[in-house]
């Protein structure tokens, strides 16, 4: 986990860097000369500070809004369930392109029903009527 410095660190940070004259390298030689017990920020830690009080006013990082949020409706996972239901042979891939999910999400929503998929194999079955065939090859 990364290290979290408080609003008054990141305020000598700024402060620092500006007597520095943006010098990050020696920005950082100096916090570390003025606060001897604190843990030392990289240059990037300081370059980032500074960036992020000129572009939103604030220290802490900033939650931009990527688009559309990373968990899915129930109604999502509904159709997921009901696709597998009708199409028992379908694969992960085939539901994942369909509904525009990744193959992990697919099988993710399956899993956690305690579904789990599989592709049908044909394989061949000894029975009753294939008796006088087998018989018939066994003595030739």
């Amino acid at each position: 986990m990364a290290y979290r410095y408080s609003n008054i660190e990141y305020t000598e940070m700024v402060r620092i860097l500006a007597i520095c004259n943006d010098n990050d390298s020696e920005a950082c030689r100096e916090y570390s000369r003025r606060f001897p017990n604190s843990r030392a920020p990289s240059y990037a830690t300081m370059l980032g500070t500074t960036q992020r009080l000129r572009d939103y006013g604030q220290f802490q990082p900033v939650s931009i809004d990527r688009g559309r949020p990373p968990w899915r409706t129930v109604h999502e996972e509904e159709d997921i369930l009901q696709f597998f239901e009708q199409n028992p042979a379908a694969s992960t891939y085939e539901a994942a392109r369909q509904f525009n999910v990744s193959q992990y999400y697919a099988w993710n929503v399956i899993h956690n029903e305690g579904k789990y998929p599989f592709h049908l194999h044909r394989v061949h079955e000894l029975s009753e009527a294939n008796k006088p065939a087998r018989v018939t090859f066994c003595n030739w």
